[in-house]
């Protein structure tokens, strides 16, 4: 059956909020649809993320994180039918970056963007010949951890990864002819 709204002029959302990576926002009525818009509003204004209508009252913008850079984003949402379109309502997203210094050893994981206030993942633990990984640091020397679970990004952020070189013991077997030089412990 047909939807009606006799004389509703339409209005903007009263509430627009942040939750994890899904915006969302209270239904106007008379809308049967809404226009949602990412833009990049510093420091380059002109970046369109994307643009599109859609039915339901929330918007999961994960999955174009990866794509964005660190910077400011207008979130922008206008409520619609098949007469208008209503005001916009805007909300600022705070894109940080987190990337990941290998300190000179393995293969470094993937630059994460990450919603400022929220917590980066952790990308787990490397492995590199002849080293053992000791974790996540929040400086270049590694003594101060990196906890993911803890530390809310803030601004665009370097982790730095912390290694121990191996040590290995080296045993001599002379098969009992004369004697054996002691143990030696060698670094890689």
């Amino acid at each position: 059956y047909a939807k009606w709204f006799k004389n509703v002029r339409l209005t903007a959302t009263k509430r627009l909020g942040l939750s994890g990576t899904t915006m969302n926002w209270d239904e106007v009525l008379g809308a049967d649809k809404y226009k949602i818009t990412l833009k990049r509003s510093t420091p380059n204004p002109k970046i369109t993320i994307f643009e599109k209508s859609i039915y339901e009252k929330e918007y999961d913008i994960a999955e174009h994180l990866e794509n964005m850079d660190a910077g400011i984003y207008d979130f922008s949402v206008q409520a619609k039918n098949n007469v208008e379109t209503g005001p916009a309502k805007s909300y600022k997203i705070f894109i940080r970056s987190v990337t990941f210094d290998t300190n000179g050893n393995g293969t470094a994981p993937k630059k994460q963007n990450v919603i400022a206030g929220r917590h980066a993942s952790n990308p787990g633990e490397l492995t590199a010949k002849g080293y053992t990984f000791g974790g996540w640091y929040k400086d270049k020397e590694c003594t101060n951890k990196f906890d993911f679970a803890i530390e809310k990004i803030s601004k665009d952020t370097t982790v730095y990864a912390k290694w121990t070189k191996n040590t290995y013991k080296v045993k001599f077997d002379v098969q009992g002819h004369g004697k054996a030089p002691a143990e030696q412990i060698i670094e890689y």
